[in-house]
């Protein structure tokens, strides 16, 4: 067992290395248009692996995952205004499995009693802790959790991945004066992707959806099981 999840985490990261043409989703369509994934049916699955990953915003090419302009929303914007108007189901992030909903409101009511607080570097150099008001949530996120799928299907040259899960993820004050991360919410991927590609990443001439489809994000695996 162990030296299968050698060999299939070695698959992973050697695929992670090649062009986006590896994933599912064919990238000769518009960059801004919704292709609906293929069906899969489960007895064509040869393999899977359930990889969580972390996404830092402290990238400069992924700050749009958390800074928006006049023009585009940040991507929690985008959820959180869609989950406003009912277009779109959050989950609580007792578990990353989507087990139970979570309305807007108690959202909002749960954001308002975290005593978020985000790390600023001041001009020597040194760092500190600054709290943050509930308004301003997006600038206590450091990263977005994502849980995905890659599989190996029967008669399929490619490996295909399936993004599960989104979480924006910040960081709270402790009582006893040190920091933890803590998710926000998981948007159930799959069911919003029609959803995310009306919207552009701001300062990026693509969609939300796109952006995660074609992989255009940096991560870390974090978790891996079979």
């Amino acid at each position: 067992m162990k030296h299968k999840l050698t060999v299939a985490l070695s698959l992973i990261v050697a695929i992670s290395a090649q062009s986006p043409s590896v994933y599912a989703q064919s990238l000769a369509a518009s960059q801004n248009s919704y292709t609906p994934w293929p069906k899969i049916m489960e007895q064509d699955i040869l393999w899977r692996k359930r990889i969580w990953r972390d996404v830092p915003v402290t990238d400069k090419k992924q700050t749009a995952l958390v800074a928006g302009n006049n023009k585009d929303l940040s991507l929690t914007d985008v959820l959180l205004q869609e989950a406003k108007n009912g277009n779109i189901t959050l989950y609580s992030p007792v578990n990353d499995r989507f087990t139970t909903t979570l309305s807007y409101t108690d959202l909002i009511t749960s954001i308002n009693q975290l005593p978020l607080t985000r790390t600023v570097e001041d001009a020597s150099g040194d760092t500190y802790h600054e709290c943050v008001s509930t308004d301003r949530f997006n600038v206590a996120i450091v990263k977005f959790k994502i849980k995905e799928d890659w599989l190996s299907v029967k008669d399929s040259k490619k490996v295909t991945v399936r993004i599960l899960g989104i979480a924006p993820v910040v960081l709270i004050a402790k009582t006893d004066g040190t920091t933890t991360e803590q998710p926000l919410f998981w948007a159930y991927y799959p069911y919003n992707r029609a959803i995310l590609s009306q919207y552009k990443v701001p300062t990026q001439n693509i969609s939300w959806d796109s952006f995660f489809e074609n992989r255009a994000f940096s991560s870390e695996i974090t978790k891996m099981v079979e």
